[in-house]
């Protein structure tokens, strides 16, 4: 999951200096695109 959100700032690692990542999106804009990301439907371990 930390990767996944990584990736909404450029970044591949959890930490912002391992993974280079930065945005110029807004604090919001970044908060609209997690709240999304969680809105979705999660799989559950049984539908594998």
């Amino acid at each position: 999951m930390i990767e996944k959100v990584s990736r909404l700032f450029g970044g591949g690692g959890a930490h912002s200096r391992a993974g280079g990542a930065f945005t110029k999106k807004t604090f919001q804009e970044v908060g609209e695109q997690i709240t999304e990301y969680f809105s979705k439907p999660q799989k559950k371990l049984f539908e594998f």
